[in-house]
């Protein structure tokens, strides 16, 4: 049974929708600027456009995160990395970012970075395609790791 994801869903479709949503519009430049059908950013009119290098290095960072995270709860998976080592990992990942930041610190409960950044790798857990046993058994080792780090 899958189950809602607001982070999967929710936050980082609407992050995602913020940074691509520019790409429709016209820079100060009058230059208009587009995506392909890979997502990669295409100029219309300039290719050297200062906008348009900014847009395709923020959505090319914002894709090496999200892959970057993506590997980093493979190997929690394996069990190669603790919930504590991904939760410190995800935190300094999205303060290099203000919006990612600032979103995580609104959807998240706790009182550090560092738990709201546990919270954000169990809700990425949360959206992992697994057989409902194996996916219930991940999800209470993570809750278990969040409520050993973090008793309130």
């Amino acid at each position: 049974m899958m189950k809602f994801s607001l982070c999967r869903y929710v936050a980082y479709p609407m992050a995602l929708l913020t940074i691509l949503a520019g790409w429709w519009f016209l820079d100060p430049n009058g230059e208009l600027l587009g995506a392909d059908a890979d997502g990669r950013a295409i100029m219309t009119l300039d290719d050297d456009s200062d906008t348009a290098r900014a847009l395709a290095f923020k959505q090319s960072e914002l894709r090496d995160r999200i892959d970057y995270k993506e590997r980093l709860l493979t190997g929690y998976l394996r069990g190669d990395y603790t919930l504590r080592e991904l939760a410190r990992e995800f935190a300094r990942v999205n303060a290099y970012d203000e919006t990612t930041l600032h979103m995580m610190r609104c959807a998240y409960p706790g009182e550090s970075d560092e738990e709201k950044a546990a919270n954000n790798v169990y809700d990425y857990l949360k959206g992992r395609q697994l057989p409902e046993n194996e996916q219930n058994l991940l999800l209470e080792r993570a809750r278990t790791e969040i409520d050993c780090l973090f008793p309130h």
